[in-house]
C-alpha cells in the first residue's frame, strides 16, 4: 500500500488556468454607464432596493431603455446572475419585474432561464413553476432548459406531482422534450417510484413516438438507469440494461454506465466478475472508455467491502496515470483499522495536494473518533478553520460526537443551545463586497464564536438527534430515578420544540429523532406514552393517510415502526410488559400494528443493565412470574408465530386502561 501510494505521487499535478473577467456584451451608451455601474455595485453588496433607484435613473438617460432590448437584457442578466449569491431570495424575482414594467422590455428565454434557476437554487421550485406558468399564458417565449432545471429541482426536493406538472406544462407550451428532459424525468421517477419505473420509461423512450415525443435516449440517459437500479440495490436489473446498451450499436457506452455495472457485480456478490468488466475498460475491448479516477475509487470501494485487497487497484490506478481525488483520499481514510495508518493517508495526501476541502477534514474526524481519539477532533476543525475552511454544520455535528463519546453530554447540550440561538445568516456570497464611501455592516453584525474559535451556524435535523443522544447520556451517568427520568423527558420535549421552530417546514420529525425523543424517558412508560401523543402521534397518523413522497431507504425503519420499538423499548428498560400490552392496545385503536421487531426491541430493553430493588426473594420470584405470564401476552401481541399460533388464530387481547 505505502508503495502504491507513493507511486501515485509521482504523477504531475493539474493547472488551472485564470478565469477571465466577465464582460458586458453588448456595451452600454455612455450615459447609461454610470447609473449602471452604480447598480451593480449596490447589488454586488447585497442590496437589490438600493439598485432599483440607479437602474430607474439609466432608464431615464438612455430614454426608456439601456440601449435596445439586447443591451438591457444583458444588462438585466448580469444583475440576476451576481444576485443568486449576493442578494436575498426574491432578488431575480425583483428584477425581473423590473425589468418587465419599469424598463417595458419583455424577457427572453436566457432571462427566464437565470429566474428560473435562481428559484430552483434557493430550494423554490415551486415559485419557479408558478413563473413558467404566468410567462407562458402570456405568450413569453420559453427554453426546455428552464423546464429541465425546474424538473432537477423537484427531484431534488422530492416532489413528484411538481415534476410532472412542469414536464406537462412544458408539452402545453409546444415545445419537444431534449435528452436533458428524458434524463431529468429519469432521475425523478427512479428516485420517487423506483428502479422499475425507471426502467419502463427508458423502454418507452426507445420506442419513439407516439409513446415518447421527444429525443432519443443518449449514453446518459443509460448510465442513469443503470445507476438507479444500482441505488435500489437491483444488480440483475442494472446487469440486464448494461448488457441491452453494449448490443446496441447507435448509443456508445460512457464511463459511468461501467462504473455503474462494476457496482452492480460487487453488490450482487461478484467481485471477480466485476474485476473482469474493470480489465474490458482498463484494456479499452469492446470500444470501452478509458478509466478515471471514480472507476479506480468503484474498484477501491468494491474490494474494500469484499475483504479483498486493494493494493493491486491503487498500483493500476499509477500505472494508468489517474490522478486520485479526494473521495479516493477519503475512502483510504474510511478503510484504515487504526490510527496510525490514518495519519499516514492523511499525512500523503497533505504532502501531495489531494487531501484538501472539508469534507477531508470531516473523514479525517470521522476516524479520530472511530479510533478512540475524539478529543483530538477539538484541534482537527482548529486547524481545518485555520487553513480558511469555514466550519459548516457537519463540523459542528462532529465536535458534538466527539463531546458524546468523551462523556461530556452537558457540554454537548450547551453548544447545541448556542447554535440553536446563532442568527440564520444568508447564503454564502460569492464575491460581495460593501458599497463604494460604505463600510460593510455585515462584520459588525458576525455571529458569535465558541468552541474551537468556530463561527456558530444554525443546527440541523442530525445536531438536534445528538442532542437527544445527550439527554439520553445523562440517564446513563446518573442515578435512576423518577424525578431524574421526568427531568430528562422535559428536556428532550423542550429540544424538539427548538427543532420544531428551527425547521417549521421540514415535514414529519425522521424515525432517529422520534426514537431517539422517546427512549429520553428512560424507564417511564407513562412518560414515553405521553410524549408519544403530545409530539409524534398526529405526526405518524398523518403520514399513513398520506404517504411520504420519497421512497423509503433500505434498511431504515418507518416513523411509524420506529415510534412502537422506542415505546417498547422504554418498556423493557422499566421491566413492564403490563403497560406494554396498555400501550399495544391504544396504538391499535389508531390502526398502529406492532410485529416481532417490537418485542425484540421489548427483550433489548430488558436486557439493559438496572440496579435490583431491595424487595425479599420469595416476592421478587412471584413479580417475575407475573411478569413472565404478561410477556407471554405481550409475545402473542407482537408475533403469534412465533409461539406456535397461526396469526388471527388466537383472541385477541383486551387490556382496559
Amino acid at each position: 500500500m505505502l508503495a502504491a501510494l507513493a507511486a501515485l505521487a509521482a504523477l504531475p499535478s493539474p493547472r488551472l488556468s485564470p478565469r477571465a473577467a466577465p464582460r458586458l456584451s453588448p456595451p452600454l451608451p455612455t450615459p447609461v454607464w454610470p447609473h449602471f455601474q452604480r447598480a451593480h455595485d449596490a447589488v454586488r453588496a447585497g442590496s437589490v432596493d438600493a439598485a432599483l433607484p440607479h437602474l430607474d435613473a439609466a432608464l431615464r438617460s438612455g430614454g426608456g431603455s439601456l440601449g435596445g432590448p439586447p443591451a438591457t437584457l444583458a444588462a438585466y442578466g448580469k444583475l440576476i446572475k451576481l444576485s443568486r449569491h449576493a442578494c436575498g431570495p426574491h432578488a431575480a424575482a425583483e428584477l425581473l419585474a423590473h425589468l418587465t414594467h419599469a424598463a417595458a422590455t419583455p424577457p427572453d428565454r436566457a432571462t427566464v432561464h437565470l429566474v428560473v434557476s435562481d428559484l430552483v437554487y434557493r430550494s423554490r421550485p415551486a415559485a419557479a413553476l408558478r413563473l413558467l406558468a404566468s410567462l407562458a399564458a402570456a405568450r413569453v417565449p420559453l427554453s426546455t432548459g428552464s423546464f429541465d432545471v425546474l424538473i432537477h429541482g423537484a427531484r431534488r426536493a422530492g416532489d413528484r406531482a411538481l415534476g410532472f406538472a412542469a414536464y406537462r406544462l412544458l408539452r402545453r407550451a409546444r415545445l419537444r422534450p431534449t435528452t436533458y428532459t428524458l434524463n431529468a424525468m429519469l432521475e425523478l421517477v427512479g428516485q420517487t417510484g423506483g428502479a422499475d419505473e425507471a426502467a419502463r420509461l427508458l423502454r418507452r423512450a426507445l420506442c419513439g413516438a407516439p409513446r415518447w415525443r421527444g429525443a432519443p435516449p443518449d449514453a446518459w440517459t443509460w448510465s442513469a438507469a443503470i445507476a438507479i437500479a444500482t441505488r435500489a440495490r437491483r444488480p440483475e436489473l442494472a446487469r440486464r440494461l448494461h448488457l441491452q446498451l453494449l448490443r446496441r450499436a447507435d448509443v456508445k457506452p460512457n464511463i459511468a454506465a461501467y462504473n455503474a455495472a462494476i457496482h452492480a457485480h460487487f453488490l450482487a456478490g461478484r467481485p471477480a466478475r466485476a474485476a473482469l468488466l474493470y480489465r474490458r475498460v482498463r484494456d479499452g475491448r469492446g470500444g470501452a472508455p478509458r478509466p478515471r479516477a471514480d472507476t479506480f475509487n468503484t474498484m477501491i470501494n468494491g474490494q474494500h467491502r469484499a475483504g479483498l485487497p486493494i493494493e493491486w487497484v491503487v498500483h493500476e490506478m499509477a500505472a494508468a496515470g489517474v490522478r486520485p481525488d479526494v473521495f479516493t483520499v477519503c475512502s483510504l481514510l474510511r478503510m484504515q483499522k487504526d490510527l496510525k495508518n490514518t495519519r499516514y493517508v492523511w499525512r500523503w495526501g497533505r504532502k501531495h495536494g489531494v487531501a484538501k476541502g472539508r469534507q477531508a477534514w470531516h473523514h479525517l474526524a470521522e476516524g479520530y473518533l472511530r479510533h478512540g481519539a475524539p478529543e483530538r477532533v477539538h484541534a482537527l476543525f482548529g486547524r481545518m478553520e485555520a487553513e480558511g475552511e469555514p466550519a459548516d454544520v457537519r463540523s459542528h455535528n462532529l465536535y458534538l460526537r466527539s463531546l458524546i463519546a468523551t462523556a461530556r453530554p452537558e457540554e454537548a447540550l450547551a453548544h447545541i443551545e448556542a447554535m440553536a440561538a446563532a442568527p440564520r445568516a444568508p447564503p454564502p456570497r460569492r464575491g460581495a463586497t460593501p458599497p463604494r464611501g460604505g463600510r460593510d455592516v455585515r462584520r459588525a453584525r458576525a455571529p458569535p464564536r465558541l468552541a474551537w474559535n468556530a463561527t456558530l451556524v444554525p443546527p440541523d435535523e442530525c445536531t438536534f438527534n445528538l442532542g437527544l443522544v445527550a439527554i439520553r447520556q445523562l440517564g446513563d451517568a446518573a442515578a435512576p430515578s423518577r424525578e431524574a427520568d421526568l427531568q430528562r423527558a422535559r428536556r428532550a420535549v423542550q429540544l424538539v420544540q427548538v427543532a420544531k421552530g428551527q425547521h417549521a417546514a421540514s415535514g414529519p420529525p425522521s424515525a432517529v429523532r422520534a426514537h431517539s425523543l422517546l427512549t429520553a424517558a428512560g424507564a417511564e412508560p407513562m412518560v414515553a406514552f405521553a410524549i408519544w401523543n403530545s409530539e409524534l402521534r398526529e405526526s405518524v397518523l398523518s403520514q399513513r393517510k398520506a404517504p411520504p413522497r420519497r421512497q423509503q431507504p433500505d434498511g431504515e425503519a418507518s416513523l411509524e415502526r420506529a415510534c412502537i420499538q422506542a415505546l417498547m423499548r422504554v418498556c423493557g428498560i422499566a421491566r413492564d410488559p403490563q403497560s406494554a400490552l396498555r400501550i399495544i392496545t391504544l396504538l391499535r385503536k389508531d390502526g398502529l400494528c406492532p410485529d416481532g421487531t417490537c418485542f425484540s426491541a421489548y427483550l433489548k430493553g430488558k436486557a439493559i443493565d438496572v440496579p435490583t430493588s431491595a424487595q425479599p426473594r420469595a416476592l421478587q420470584a412471584g413479580v417475575e412470574l407475573l411478569r413472565s405470564g404478561y410477556e407471554r401476552l405481550l409475545q402473542l401481541e407482537c408475533c403469534p408465530e412465533k409461539v406456535g399460533v397461526a396469526p388471527g388464530g388466537i383472541e385477541r387481547i383486551r387490556v382496559v386502561w
